[in-house]
């Protein structure tokens, strides 16, 4: 066949593939076993596994809730079992809503392997949906380490998307690649759709290096039979079950005359235990181990672990299950006074209720400044004050009591003086008038579901102007401040960061000494729960008067070194010159002695020079 011949027939299978998925034909799209994958041994007995993780978006992008996340202990036979006939409602290993889901260590195209390197989940729903409403929706497959360290599937090595997925979804197989890398909750662009019978295998785990171990190192007993165990102590295959006659003892069977009864019951063999408590659905559950004896009180008997899942506990509808608890969700909505107090915005004042939001127009602020005294509350750490309208702190409360902390937003506030060049952030700053204070704000989220609409907000008191330069975790934004911002949806233990920049007044609307100036800043949701939290700042301004004691030199005359060190003489030196030509050292008896000075000065160099012309002449003479 030429080469038009072979493109003309691979067109028109391409027609035919989408002609099926459109006409709503069940298509089935299964890619070629991957070759590359990162795990180089089995990944039941990678060293240091804990469990096996998948992230699953049970509402479908639609709802914008983040994905769930189910847990299996590596010793939990779910994994090294394929449901028969595929998951149900009476068989599977997790279930959420009609969807339900059979996951095992497999091969690379799914095929059941104790010892694959590859993971694949199944999934099946009574009622059969179509594209985006399918179900099967994979975030994330991942691998938990006893070091707290998880890594993910980084290779889809074949999928089936299912009966029932049509255009966009099966051409693409539905988004199988979504799968892929860390969970990235909810959204179509974090999911793999798959319809009901689909399955999908991952593979390309980045495991711990089983080369560190070396394989079949010593042998030890586990029950009457020996197993390999490598240099890390991870238990390998059998070598070798020990007959009735013998017993284990040290990693090899020894023949013993009397025949060894190795339990009568179940209490021989150990204990009960209990895994840690994990979330499956809305339900709290944990593993089991029951040491359970087989023959017992013959020379067969044996012991062997039973694992199984019990139901710890099941959330009621106003609870999530999160990390294993049964949180309350069921938040008392705030209660906002109505005009609690008054502020000015752009010159334009305002009521305002408890909850910081804005309500009817007052008048213009005009010139000065009207306080109302007792017009809110706020806390500053742990204790609560009453403030005027104007923002400045007033008499103590009590102590700031926190009744819940599901549905709360924590807001930090701290503050540094850009004028001054101290950088440190501080919940009080000192300033002098004009000067340019920036803002430092966390909002961070305490519940367990998402807060959506979280708008922030500050009330800045009178003589502290916005001075713009808005960013959000350290982005650029052009919202005011003061009439609130909308900085989007927080999700648990989620924090952003807000930073702005406000002007103090200028020198002559402060009176001399200090003034402490608070904020009131508020973070608050447009959920029905009572999302929000408050915080403040205080800016302490000096205004300098007259120079003050500690502004006067107490050191020697200037404190200048060079001033200091010849002032003195040169004034000396200057008086001595005045006296003596004024006469006044005559007076004194002063002027005998220098003109007697004088004159022995003169006769000692009359006698050096006569000298010093004998001595020439004789020299002549000699000559």
């Amino acid at each position: 066949m030429n080469t038009v011949n072979k493109v003309l027939v691979g067109l028109a299978g391409c027609a035919l593939f989408l002609t099926l998925a459109v006409l709503g034909f069940g298509v089935t799209v299964q890619t070629n076993p991957a070759t590359v994958n990162a795990a180089t041994g089995p990944i039941r007995t990678a060293p240091g596994l804990q469990s096996v993780i998948m992230y699953e978006s049970s509402a479908g992008p639609q709802a914008g809730v983040s994905s769930k996340s189910y847990y299996w202990g590596t010793t939990n036979p779910q994994l090294v079992n394929k449901i028969s006939g595929g998951p149900s409602a009476n068989a599977f290993d997790a279930a959420t809503g009609a969807e339900y889901y059979d996951l095992w260590f497999s091969d690379a195209d799914g095929t059941p392997n104790q010892d694959g390197m590859y993971l694949s989940i199944a999934v099946t729903m009574p009622t059969p949906k179509y594209n985006q409403d399918a179900g099967g929706n994979i975030d994330a497959v991942g691998l938990k380490f006893t070091n707290g360290q998880e890594v993910f599937a980084t290779v889809v090595s074949s999928v089936v998307v299912g009966p029932g997925q049509t255009g966009l979804y099966s051409t693409t197989e539905g988004y199988k690649n979504l799968a892929l890398g860390a969970p990235d909750a909810s959204g179509l662009n974090g999911i793999t759709f798959l319809a009901s019978g689909g399955r999908i295998t991952l593979g390309g785990f980045d495991l711990p290096s089983q080369n560190t171990c070396t394989q079949n190192a010593s042998q030890k007993c586990v029950g009457n039979a020996v197993y390999w165990y490598d240099s890390c102590n991870t238990q390998g295959s059998l070598v070798q079950n020990c007959t009735a006659s013998q017993t284990c003892s040290n990693g090899a069977c020894v023949n013993n005359n009397n025949p060894v009864i190795v339990c009568s019951s179940n209490a021989d063999c150990g204990s009960v235990s209990y895994g840690s408590n994990v979330c499956s659905g809305n339900n709290v559950q944990r593993s089991v181990t029951t040491p359970t004896c087989l023959n017992p009180g013959t020379s067969a008997s044996t012991c062997q672990n039973v694992i199984s899942t019990q139901t710890v506990n099941i959330c009621n509808n106003n609870q999530t299950c999160v990390n294993g608890t049964c949180g309350n969700t069921n938040i008392i909505p705030p209660v906002c006074t109505s005009n609690s107090y008054q502020s000015c915005v752009n010159g334009n004042k305002y009521w305002y209720d408890s909850c910081g939001n804005q309500q009817s127009y007052v008048g213009t602020c005009g010139n000065v400044s009207t306080c109302t005294s007792n017009s809110y509350q706020s806390c500053v750490g742990n204790y609560k004050y009453w403030y005027d309208s104007c923002g400045n702190q007033q008499s103590y409360v009590g102590t700031c009591n926190v009744t819940n902390n599901f549905g709360n937003l924590t807001v930090t506030v701290q503050v540094r003086n850009l004028s001054s060049g101290n950088l440190t952030w501080t919940n009080s700053v000192a300033a002098n008038p004009s000067d340019i204070i920036q803002y430092n704000v966390t909002v961070k989220a305490n519940n367990n579901t998402i807060i959506n609409n979280v708008t922030v907000k500050d009330v800045l008191p009178s003589n502290l102007y916005y001075y713009n330069n808005l960013t959000i975790d350290g982005v650029a934004n052009g919202g005011n401040i003061i009439t609130g911002v909308n900085i989007g949806s927080l999700s648990y233990g989620q924090t952003k960061t807000i930073m702005y920049q406000v002007q103090v007044a200028p020198a002559g609307n402060f009176a001399f000494g200090t003034t402490t100036l608070y904020d009131a800043f508020t973070a608050s949701s447009s959920d029905i729960y009572n999302n929000s939290g408050t915080g403040n700042a205080a800016v302490v301004v000096s205004r300098s008067g007259v120079l003050g004691v500690t502004d006067v030199s107490t050191g020697p005359l200037t404190g200048n070194f060079l001033v200091d060190s010849f002032l003195l003489p040169l004034v000396l030196a200057f008086a001595g010159l005045w006296l003596w030509k004024s006469g006044v050292l005559g007076n004194l008896a002063i002027a005998g002695w220098v003109s007697a000075k004088k004159a022995d000065l003169a006769s000692v160099a009359a006698q050096t020079k006569l000298e010093s012309k004998i001595a020439e002449i004789k020299s002549k003479e000699r000559s």
